[in-house]
């Protein structure tokens, strides 16, 4: 950003163009406004709620969902290489002839392969490569013209899989719930019994494309229970807060939880569910390289009956551990007698 806003001035623009130029290249990661919860000390994929750390981040991730509806997760535990193999084997694909791709479309549902189609100046938002999984299935996905695709695509769907089950948990904590309590009904994600998917998207080059303001898509939310981002640079999302469009920015190795419809009606809404859209971003470097980004849309299973539960924010207090009692043995006959003192007072 710095760099835009110098040539700017090289340019000869007037101060305040300038300004302009910095107060729409703001975004909320720039301006300290983005809660990020470290979660470096879980480890295993259940999570013990007696741990100070664990309820710590517990209580930070329960305050940035009541009053932002999204947050950053770092040191989350799952690896860049894996995550750049996988864009590797999605580009594979998406440079297969079309006739090839064609066959993985799916005209059905949501789940399959979905062409970019053409650039389309006020659409380019949509300009993309979009594969969705449902199933980790090697007949199902393109494994025969792209080997291995299935592996390594799956190795990241297990891993976000296992962030999603500690999410959850970390949640229920925050809620001061039992760690299970939304766990139960998310036992087995990304199958016939729940709406949960996996979705992968490439955004090719657009450096030959002039942006225009009305390259931004529909405001939406997320209907399921919550959603995590992963994006190898910045690919547009803008959030609503309050009556104003902002960019969150991208913190490279950071993940974003984003708060869906449905957690916002089981917490009594309580937490906040994220209003966002898509824009083109408007940096010349971002728009002349590919950029990548993976979904877990997370979603209860169908029979799951939502019912609003009761929430009281409480401050968070370390955990000192159980205080050491130390006593003299007493035999049974004096422990009587004390007993019989007591009761005559």
């Amino acid at each position: 950003m710095v760099g835009e806003l110098r040539k700017a001035k090289r340019r000869g623009l007037e101060d305040d163009q300038v300004c302009g130029m910095a107060e729409q290249q703001r975004t909320l990661l720039a301006d300290h406004k983005v809660p990020i919860i470290d979660i470096a000390h879980i480890t295993k994929d259940l999570v013990c709620p007696v741990k100070s750390c664990t309820r710590l981040a517990a209580q930070k991730l329960h305050k940035a969902l009541i009053e932002k509806g999204f947050a950053l997760l770092v040191n989350h535990g799952i690896r860049e290489h894996k995550l750049q193999g996988a864009y590797c084997k999605l580009d594979t694909f998406c440079t297969l002839p079309d006739d090839q791709k064609q066959k993985y479309v799916s005209h059905q549902d949501i789940m399959g392969y979905r062409d970019p189609g053409k650039k389309t100046i006020g659409r380019l938002h949509e300009y993309k490569h979009v594969v969705n999984i449902k199933e980790l299935d090697e007949g199902l996905l393109p494994d025969a013209e792209v080997p291995g695709f299935t592996k390594v695509i799956g190795s990241v769907v297990d891993d976000f899989i296992s962030l999603a089950a500690i999410i959850l948990q970390f949640i229920a904590i925050g809620c001061g719930l039992s760690p299970n309590y939304f766990l139960e009904h998310h036992k087995q994600l990304l199958s016939e019994e729940d709406e949960t998917y996996f979705q992968m998207v490439y955004y090719p080059p657009m450096d030959d494309c002039k942006p225009c303001n009305e390259m931004t898509s529909i405001e939406k939310y997320d209907m399921g229970t919550f959603t995590i981002i992963s994006q190898d640079s910045e690919i547009g999302l803008e959030i609503l807060e309050g009556n104003k469009w902002v960019q969150i920015g991208y913190l490279p190795g950071s993940l974003l939880l984003r708060a869906g419809e449905r957690l916002h009606k089981w917490t009594g809404g309580v937490y906040k569910p994220s209003c966002y859209r898509l824009t083109v971003p408007d940096d010349t470097n971002t728009l002349a390289r590919s950029r990548h980004c993976s979904l877990l849309y997370v979603d209860p299973a169908k029979t799951t009956v939502i019912k609003p539960i009761d929430i009281i924010f409480k401050e968070f207090q370390p955990y000192q551990g159980q205080q050491k009692q130390y006593c003299s043995l007493i035999r049974a006959y004096h422990y009587v007698q004390r007993r019989i003192r007591q009761l005559c007072r």
